[in-house]
């Protein structure tokens, strides 16, 4: 079966440990001329495509030759603002344990074509950390960039190359094959990723990628080089033989917005990866990988007659069906589970075998979630119960894309699908603390593939309501005459809302929970806000709700209006909870999940003061959101505000953002309505 341990030192293992070094001079002699400065580059001072533009590429330049092992980068920006000298910051990033960098040049040439070469320090500093693994990042500070220079950059990256079955491979190959491997067999890997869209408007950009002849050996002697693209306009890449090229004009930048899908989903890019020159299409494909996974998976789970004994002892005399579900889910949770173990030392890892099969993984009471999920199916089975597998697409980072053939690059993670009465229910034993009958997020409401009855199946995960997600927060606050709030603060979360703290915080102490549970609920509430957490209670449970209880102190939440206070209907909320003020949209909504939160707010007022003024209560209603807020006097002196925010949907597209906006700008106009409280003296 595909073995996590081996797909964790996969993706990590282009990291390594490394240390700030300064004055390190990388910088090659100049062994080839610049490309020729067009005139009205040099006389370019605005980007008549994006006005008012701090910078512009006016050429980018990737050539990748695998047979060589070396990726040669060359870059050209035009300076069009002070804002652009950022630019004159120059990084790269590698991967030391089997990338080295070389030939690093750097120039700046004037408007008026003058060029001087840099001559300073290359700096490291510590790129991404995963555990004791990092990645390397050189940096380039070129000095005295003014608007209008030209800066020229070019590098050459060189990876290791390996033996490998009586061949030498480049290294970047074998770790792509690690991850879309079946036992011995490669059905396709990828080779590579071309972004076009950058942070800035491009206006000429060449990719050039030359395939490892070697590599046809992955394949018993038979792949071919091939190409999709996502949102790809203009030209086509063009392939002869084992190289593909394309040439691209005019490339829009990439703007980044809050709340938008998966970044890959988004950007115009070209994916490319090798394929078994035997697979015909992509529905041929699609069969071929799934039939093999399931047929690896049903490998692992066999063995019926070993959980007999097992499955007695979980379930007893229990006949509902229901029942004796929970009762081994509850079982298989409680399995040691090393896809969310803390980093291990290889010594550590030692004292773990391989589990070859469920009998392993109940004797050893340790496996991965692709292992747990396959036990609780095999015992499930056994119970006498309809149970099957799916593998799914994570959509944290990524949605689904049929006509891209990486099978374990996109589809990686899996749930058990069974049959309660007439209905199948999807479960996921493989995630900690994720409670009977729900599912983590990524693996709801998105792409499955399922072989059944030697039938390759596409199916959607479902997408949970706004109540599995629920955020429940109650204020007791004190008004006094300055206008400053403090008080006591409940917050519960349930469901997925509780879930995602407990794997986000999983391996922090009790000191770094506090912090981040102050810092969360800071961020929702008035920048000035104090926020101290009492108790924490529920953080390593499953079942019942996570609640924290804070203090709070609000400076200034009220402000003075002659002899009277004006409080915001709303009092507790930033700016930053309003998200949707850009009148246009580029990219779709995309909410995690749907959820609901509810805020009841309990405010004592000053002695011999009252609300003597409120507004009406504001509710609104469509297909993809509910919001409701009223606030009222329960007593002279207590006012009581209740406000309830459901999200629906989890993905809206482009066409419907004015339906968005228009959504929450009524609830900023809420929540800005005044309280009016008078008899202040």
């Amino acid at each position: 079966m595909r073995k996590e341990s081996r797909l964790k030192l996969a993706v990590f293992l282009p990291s390594a440990l490394f240390m700030l070094i300064a004055g390190q001079s990388l910088l090659s002699g100049q062994e080839k001329k610049w490309p020729e400065i067009a005139p009205e580059e040099l006389a370019m001072t605005d980007c008549p495509q994006q006005p008012g533009a701090a910078a512009i590429y006016l050429y980018r330049e990737e050539i990748e030759d695998r047979s060589e092992s070396l990726t040669s980068i060359f870059e050209r920006i035009k300076i069009l603002t002070p804002a652009g000298r950022d630019y004159g910051n120059i990084e790269i990033i590698y991967r030391p344990e089997y990338e080295t960098v070389e030939k690093i040049q750097v120039r700046v040439v004037s408007p008026g074509g003058q060029a001087r070469d840099f001559q300073g320090n290359i700096m490291e500093k510590t790129g991404i950390k995963v555990g004791s693994l990092e990645a390397k990042i050189k940096t380039i500070a070129v000095p005295d960039v003014s608007p209008g220079d030209i800066i020229d950059y070019r590098y050459n990256i060189r990876t290791k190359k390996v033996e490998f079955g009586g061949q030498r491979f480049d290294f970047s190959i074998l770790l792509n094959a690690w991850t879309e491997i079946f036992g011995e067999k490669i059905y396709s890997l990828p080779a590579t990723t071309w972004y076009l869209e950058a942070d800035l408007f491009t206006r000429k950009l060449r990719f050039v990628f030359e395939s490892e002849r070697s590599v046809a050996t992955l394949f018993d002697g038979r792949c071919r080089l091939a190409w999709v693209s996502n949102k790809l306009k203009g030209n086509l890449p063009v392939s002869s033989g084992n190289r593909i090229e394309l040439v691209a004009e005019n490339i829009p930048a990439f703007e980044e917005e809050r709340f938008m899908p998966p970044e890959d989903n988004e950007r115009m890019l070209v994916n490319l990866f090798y394929i078994d020159d035997q697979i015909k299409d992509f529905d041929d494909y699609w069969e071929k990988v799934a039939r093999t996974w399931k047929g690896e998976a049903e490998s692992f789970m066999r063995g019926k007659s070993e959980l007999n004994q097992e499955i007695t002892f979980i379930v007893g005399d229990e006949t509902d069906p229901l029942a004796k579900l929970k009762k081994i889910y509850e079982q298989v949770q409680k399995i040691q589970n090393l896809s969310y173990a803390e980093e291990m030392t290889s010594e550590e890892e030692k004292r773990y075998k391989d589990n070859k099969k469920v009998a392993d993984v109940l004797k050893n009471r340790y496996g991965y979630r692709t292992e747990i999920t396959r036990t609780f199916i095999s015992l499930a089975r056994a119970a006498g119960l309809e149970a099957n597998l799916v593998r799914v697409v994570s959509r944290d980072d990524k949605l689904f894309r049929r006509t891209l053939p990486l099978f374990y690059t996109q589809f990686d993670a899996e749930l058990a699908l069974v049959r309660i009465g007439d209905k199948l229910q999807a479960f996921d034993p493989g995630t900690p603390f994720c409670p009977f009958g729900l599912i983590h997020w990524t693996k709801s409401n998105t792409a499955a593939i399922s072989y059944e009855n030697k039938q390759v199946s596409f199916l959607t995960t479902p997408l949970f309501p706004p109540d599995t997600a629920l955020t429940q927060r109650q204020f007791s606050l004190a008004l006094d005459r300055e206008g400053n709030l403090s008080g006591q603060v409940k917050v519960t979360y349930q469901g997925q809302e509780a879930l995602i703290r407990r794997l986000k915080y999983l391996h922090s102490d009790e000191q770094k929970n506090k912090e981040n549970f102050e810092e969360e609920l800071k961020k929702i509430l008035p920048l000035e806000a104090k926020v101290k957490l009492l108790n924490l209670t529920g953080l390593e449970e499953s079942s019942a709700s996570l609640e924290a209880d804070y203090e709070i102190a609000v400076p200034g939440m009220a402000t003075q209006a002659g002899d009277k206070l004006l409080l915001p209907a709303y009092p507790l909320v930033n700016q930053d909870r309003y998200p949707f003020k850009s009148a246009q949209r580029k990219h779709p909504v995309y909410f995690d999940f749907p959820h609901r939160e509810f805020d009841d707010i309990t405010i004592t007022l000053p002695e011999s003061m009252t609300a003597e003024a409120r507004p009406e209560a504001r509710k609104k209603e469509t297909g993809f959101f509910s919001f409701w807020l009223q606030a009222v006097a329960e007593a002279p002196q207590k006012l009581h505000i209740q406000r309830d925010l459901i999200i629906k949907k989890s993905l809206l597209p482009v066409e419907d953002y004015p339906q968005v906006k228009n959504f929450f700008d009524f609830i900023r106009s809420s929540d800005e309505e005044q309280v009016l409280i008078g008899g202040m003296k």
